[in-house]
């Protein structure tokens, strides 16, 4: 991060994106709504100050991990987990940089 951004902050605008993508190719369901509330709430609680990263980990499986780290590291373990239908071109994002570790 490059400034501080909440995690709510961060939530809402990925979230905002997948959703009108998802709809625009007329595959938002029930599904995706489900995963949309987990995905918030993995983020709720958290805060993201400069330096701080975001990693995902999508397993071959369609299991998705979260990381947080505060201080430039790259975690062992994850924040949350759980099998979620996002697709890597739906995480990019010109306004918010992500970066996919395969685990």
């Amino acid at each position: 991060m490059i400034l501080t951004l909440t995690g709510q902050q961060y939530s809402e605008k990925v979230t905002e994106n997948c959703v009108a993508f998802w709809k625009s190719v007329g595959i938002y369901t029930d599904a995706e709504a489900k995963a949309i509330r987990k995905f918030l709430e993995a983020f709720k609680d958290e805060t993201f100050s400069p330096g701080s990263s975001i990693l995902f980990t999508k397993s071959a499986n369609g299991s998705l991990t979260l990381s947080f780290s505060k201080d430039g590291s790259i975690p062992e373990a994850g924040n949350a987990a759980w099998c979620f239908p996002f697709r890597k071109a739906e995480l990019g994002s010109k306004t918010i940089g992500i970066a996919e570790r395969r685990g």
